[in-house]
């Protein structure tokens, strides 16, 4: 039972915390470029997507936009 978790996260596509945890880092951070590169180098190296990631990436995003003064970026 104590390989079940991890074996189902790898098959989920999570990325470990030593890497997903610098992309939110960025993210939070407003390095939206750096973040994703970050996430699209991992994935190059032949590592699977990680859906729960690209959630939280796209939450920060919407969330870095509503915070915007601009207009134009909270209507997008």
């Amino acid at each position: 039972m104590g390989t079940l978790i991890p074996s189902l996260l790898c098959l989920l596509g999570a990325f470990p915390l030593d890497v997903s945890g610098p992309i939110l880092y960025s993210l939070h951070r407003g390095k939206a470029d750096q973040a994703f590169n970050q996430y699209i180098d991992y994935v190059h190296e032949g590592h699977s997507h990680d859906f729960s990631l690209l959630q939280q990436a796209a939450k920060a995003l919407l969330e870095e936009g509503i915070r915007s003064e601009d207009l134009e970026i909270q209507l997008m």
